[in-house]
């Protein structure tokens, strides 16, 4: 598959050039928020300033707050995914949303895909889209699935993404509850972020209008039986698992950037290392490994589809070294990894 186009909303703003500088700087938006913990401490949050959105269609806003928020969110990174597109027509939309937190009522965003029809303006099919709710492995599940589609030359393009808020009261509340929060005196916790990323893509390399230089291969999906909310115990063979597939078939020592998706929690860093080792055979000496939550904070199911991006514009100016590998584990037990290049993937039109 072939990437046309990015649309990325970020706390460190929404031009997918200006996030990857401002992330290969190191550059943070992680700050104090306003509200305390229940120590009395402010949590260390990542927030998409209010005034870098855009305003809320007619029509939209009576809608709940945080289905508001998240539409604000979608807008200028779907209408930047979709702007190499001359005339899209019926485009379909494979988005990930939010886990649901199992301390809290299932997350139900309602008529969201006819809300960012309205929103963005852009024609998402209501009957080729789905949206499933999986976290920050979501997004690479739907580039499984989205490799299928594109298989249809009916179906030309894709829209891929994710877009997800850890900034509701309620779930920050009950994150903090699990000490998961970063603060004062907490320990192993992230910092909750936001965002929305989508990714355009086709079987081909060159559409009317585009001709796309970043190809995506072999996204691969593993399950972790031991995951937060489950009592078994966490040995890390759904990334592993994850990681050899998609890894399957390449030479030795190829893999030379990888762009993680940690989070500051010693939770993942522990499954990264056990997948790290089981598959080392696939990394280069020189690896370079990046892990933009340091900078974004945790941006939960936009987690994937933003590493794609920073990953394919960071390979688009040679900022790092292609074959790069991008793995995302989510609270539940679903992993994804997926290999990134500025060369064709093999089979690829």
């Amino acid at each position: 598959m072939w990437i046309h186009g990015i649309g990325l909303t970020t706390p460190l703003g929404d031009r997918p050039a200006a996030v990857a500088a401002a992330v290969r700087a190191g550059l943070s938006r992680r700050s104090e928020g306003a509200l305390l913990n229940e120590r009395g401490d402010p949590m260390i949050v990542s927030q998409v300033p209010d005034d870098a959105l855009p305003p809320i269609a007619a029509g939209l806003a009576d809608r709940g707050a945080t289905h508001i928020h998240l539409l604000r969110l979608a807008t200028l990174a779907v209408q930047q995914a979709v702007a190499a597109l001359p005339d899209p027509r019926e485009l379909p939309l494979l988005l990930a949303l939010p886990e649901s937190h199992p301390k809290l009522p299932p997350f139900a965003p309602g008529a969201l895909l006819a809300d960012l029809r309205l929103q963005t303006g852009v024609p998402l099919s209501p009957t080729s889209s789905s949206l499933a709710y999986r976290g920050r492995a979501g997004a690479i599940a739907a580039l499984v699935d989205a490799q299928l589609r594109l298989r249809d030359p009916a179906s030309p393009c894709v829209l891929v993404g994710g877009l997800d808020s850890h900034l509701d009261p309620d779930l920050l509340a009950a994150l903090d509850r699990d000490r998961r929060v970063t603060a004062p005196g907490v320990r192993d916790g992230f910092a909750p972020g936001e965002g929305a990323a989508f990714l355009l893509l086709s079987a081909h390399q060159v559409l009317p209008g585009s001709r796309a230089r970043i190809s995506v291969a072999s996204p691969a999906i593993g399950h972790e039986p031991g995951h937060r909310h489950s009592g078994e115990p966490h040995r890390g063979d759904g990334l592993a698992d994850a990681l050899r597939e998609a890894l399957r078939g390449r030479p030795p020592a190829t893999i030379r950037t990888v762009y993680a998706g940690l989070n500051g929690e010693h939770y993942g860093a522990r499954e990264w290392g056990v997948a790290a080792l089981r598959n080392d055979r696939a990394f280069a000496d020189d690896l370079q490994i990046e892990h933009p939550a340091d900078c974004l904070g945790d941006p939960g199911a936009a987690m994937a589809p933003t590493l794609l991006a920073l990953v394919a514009t960071a390979l688009e100016r040679a900022y790092c070294r292609g074959p790069a590998l991008v793995w995302c584990a989510s609270d539940g037990p679903m992993r994804g990894a997926v290999i990134v290049d500025d060369r064709p993937a093999p089979g690829t039109p």
